[in-house]
């Protein structure tokens, strides 16, 4: 997840984590967010009431673009 300045340019900084990064692109893949104010999960995320959350993808698509920040 990224802060409403890097979503607006669409970039990413070094200290965010990738929440998904598909490297198999002829396979499925599902990735579920559950939003909860707490996680009993150790890697749970944890979502607080009246917050704005930002998700983006800055891949073109392309295996090449996998990679773009």
């Amino acid at each position: 997840m990224v802060d409403k300045d890097q979503a607006d340019r669409c970039i990413i900084k070094k200290k965010n984590t990738p929440l998904l990064n598909c490297s198999r692109p002829h396979q499925d893949v599902k990735f579920t967010i559950k939003f909860q104010e707490f996680s009993p999960n150790i890697w749970g995320l944890e979502f607080k009431k009246n917050k704005d959350y930002y998700i983006i993808s800055t891949s073109n698509g392309s295996l090449e673009g996998l990679h773009n920040q």
